[in-house]
């Protein structure tokens, strides 16, 4: 709706919207299996991040311009990896550009490293977790 009432049109750009979907996905499986088994043998990881995911969302450039003028503070939007896939989403279906560049390669890099370490943490430790709960 918002995008007809500002008068965006839907361009060729939205196909590559699975690819950055999968890359999200990627990333937020991996820190779930950590997070998960983190949980499991140290049960305060709960309430730690409720904590840190209000935090997250604030160092992540959601409502507020991805370029900010002091260093330090851009220094920690470009080390976040939500901000990059965030931006990414406004690349696709906003702007009609494609996103893919060197600090985007680097995103999905470590999504998907992130998801097969997690990934092999879970499972290695998996016959474990009979124990613990």
């Amino acid at each position: 709706f918002l995008m007809w009432y500002y008068d965006l049109s839907i361009k060729w750009t939205i196909s590559l919207l699975p690819l950055v979907v999968s890359i999200q996905i990627a990333f937020t499986l991996g820190l779930s299996f950590i997070l998960a088994m983190g949980n499991l043998y140290f049960r305060d990881v709960d309430y730690i991040m409720q904590v840190v995911v209000q935090l997250w969302m604030y160092v992540t450039a959601v409502v507020y311009p991805l370029k900010v003028s002091d260093p330090k503070l851009q220094m920690m939007l470009n080390l976040n990896p939500m901000t990059h896939i965030i931006n990414s989403y406004r690349d696709i279906i906003i702007r009609g550009e494609i996103p893919f560049n060197l600090s985007y390669n680097i995103v999905i890099l470590f999504s998907f490293s992130f998801f097969f370490l997690g990934w092999y943490f879970f499972h290695k430790y998996e016959f474990k977790f009979a124990e613990y709960i």
